[in-house]
């Protein structure tokens, strides 16, 4: 019984299935979701592809949890810009309330007392200043965090690969000691 395209996407030994008008058009959108990628990790999964081609490695259940991750992932985007709106839509408002206070003071003092004007713009500046230095110390949060998850998940892959390949060399050795 011949394996149709739609039943090997279905067992997880492809990505997609289109048609051959779109071949092009997907090729290119998967080559660009994988040039957005860290390329040391890119390369690390390529040997482990490449080594792994010569084995069934879906008897592994490696599908399986590319599946699962590829859920994972889409779920925690989805979560992660759900987030991020959220945040812009306080932003954005917080941004337009700011704007009229700097108005008001500008209408309310510039020709009553002047003094006070200045006073309360200093005040705006430094709570624009502090807004910026917390947004500042966020990203570099993010940025020591997505670090730290990187090299983790390096780490990760590293020993899946030492792993895999002491496994396909245990099985290449059985299919030598058996031959």
């Amino acid at each position: 019984m011949p394996l149709t395209a739609e039943k090997a996407e279905k067992l997880g030994l492809v990505n997609h299935v289109v048609q051959s008008s779109e071949l092009l058009k997907k090729v290119c959108e998967v080559a660009e979701a994988i040039m957005k990628n860290n390329r040391d990790l890119v390369l690390r999964y390529k040997v482990v592809i490449n080594d792994a081609g010569k084995y069934h490695l879906w008897e592994l259940g490696i599908s399986k949890s590319k599946k699962y991750s590829s859920t994972e992932t889409r779920k925690r985007n989805c979560q992660l810009k759900n987030v991020g709106n959220a945040r812009n839509a306080k932003e954005g408002h917080f941004d337009k309330l700011q704007k009229e206070e700097h108005m008001r003071v500008e209408q309310s003092y510039s020709m009553v007392d002047p003094k006070k004007r200045d006073e309360k713009l200093q005040e705006i500046k430094e709570f624009e200043e502090e807004g910026e230095k917390l947004m500042k110390l966020h990203e570099e949060k993010k940025a020591e965090m997505k670090s730290r998850h990187w090299k983790d998940e390096i780490d990760l892959e590293e020993g899946f690969n030492t792993e895999l390949t002491q496994f396909m060399d245990k099985y290449t050795l059985k299919d030598k000691v058996q031959g």
